[in-house]
């Protein structure tokens, strides 16, 4: 099938400062990306249509919207999120989650979940089943014609580094099903977990080559220790990455009640030293996943615009900054999943207010700050047939 890649009015505005296209006629990220650093949402189904709710009212652009791909999803849920995405004007990032799950559903087990994750990738049968999915998704997300990124594994990247290279951080080494699996695209690769990044890319590469963009999980589980044990898991990929994702952004000396007022900027300079290493030695972005509404907001904007802690994080290579909104109802950071023993009192400017959040990004978005690339909304691309 004859494809053509046909700009829009805002990308054509963009052409003197977009470099050469990536393989697979792939304009560079940063093409796509938005100039300034942006904001995102998840979009979960009990969250209903509020993105677009508060971008009608409040005047917000959305630069991303995330869900968790896990089993299970059908045809019409994958293009639902990815329309969803592009009615708000945002980069979809679909954030496929789906070793853990397939590990238990295999009757895996183990004292850890990275237990369950290190089975399932030894295991030739889960990780076929496992990127026969990532080829549909690849596939699904080509066909909507517009950008998107595929976003790997949060957590299970990060324990394969730390639980199963021996020690080594060599992606070299720890075995995981590529070849193996007996997946056709994937003849040749190493059966280790280099092979199983290349898999992941060469999926894209075949399947989705014009416009999905891949996105690497990496946390930081040591809190900023060791940034050299990272740079050597990525680059020992040997895979090529658009984007990084990682899970801080603001950091706070406990989690217990007060922790709004605790903010730590010993930590805070400790994770932006840890990721300015990694983003140095990669020559990639990352984004700040799954973020903390109240936490975060409250944390990265106390006296906007000042703008003092944006900033220094743009410096270290960030672009962006997703939002996780679990519920409308009650402060979703006061749950344990979220690790904040309790919520500020209602009266607090921490408190989770989704009121507080549309108004401190209303103000944001009057004066965004620039990371470089394009100087204005996230160009649209569309594949023509």
């Amino acid at each position: 099938m004859h494809q053509r890649i046909a700009w829009s009015v805002i990308l054509l505005c963009l052409c003197t400062s977009v470099s050469s296209p990536a393989q697979g006629g792939r304009p560079p990220i940063e093409s796509v990306l938005p100039g300034y650093y942006g904001f995102g949402v998840s979009s979960f189904g009990c969250c209903l249509d509020w993105p677009g709710q508060v971008k009608a009212s409040h005047g917000i652009q959305w630069n991303y919207l995330y869900w968790y791909q896990l089993m299970g999803a059908n045809q019409w849920y994958l293009e639902t999120k990815l329309q969803r995405a592009h009615d708000l004007g945002a980069i979809p990032v679909i954030t496929h989650y789906q070793l853990l799950e397939r590990g238990q559903q295999a009757g895996h087990t183990g004292e850890n979940d990275w237990d369950v994750v290190i089975q399932a990738v030894q295991n030739a049968a889960v990780m076929r089943e496992y990127y026969d999915n990532v080829q549909w998704v690849m596939q699904i997300a080509a066909a909507s014609g517009y950008p998107a990124i595929f976003q790997t594994e949060p957590d299970s990247t990060t324990w394969l580094r730390l639980f199963h290279t021996g020690g080594t951080n060599d992606a070299g080494n720890g075995y995981a099903a590529v070849a193996a699996s007996g997946h056709p695209d994937l003849s040749g690769l190493p059966n280790t977990i280099a092979g199983y990044a290349q898999a992941l890319v060469r999926l894209r590469d075949i399947h989705a080559p014009n416009n999905v963009y891949m996105g690497l999980c990496e946390f930081d589980f040591r809190n900023g220790q060791n940034p050299e044990h990272s740079v050597t898991f990525i680059q020992s990929m040997n895979a090529q990455w658009d984007v990084l994702f990682t899970d801080k952004i603001i950091k706070y000396s406990t989690r217990d009640c007060g922790w709004w007022d605790a903010f730590s900027q010993t930590d805070q300079d400790r994770f932006l030293t840890w990721i300015s290493a990694i983003t140095g030695a990669t020559g990639l972005k990352y984004i700040s996943w799954q973020t903390v509404i109240g936490a975060a907001d409250y944390g990265l904007m106390p006296d906007f615009p000042a703008q003092q802690r944006i900033s220094p994080l743009v410096s270290a290579g960030a672009v962006g900054c997703l939002f996780d909104l679990q519920t409308l109802n009650g402060p979703p950071h006061s749950t344990p999943a979220h690790g904040y023993m309790c919520s500020p009192p209602v009266d607090h400017p921490a408190y989770n207010s989704l009121d507080r959040l549309a108004e401190r990004l209303q103000r944001y978005y009057e004066a965004p700050i620039h990371v470089g690339g394009s100087p204005s909304l996230p160009a649209r691309l569309r594949i023509e047939r």
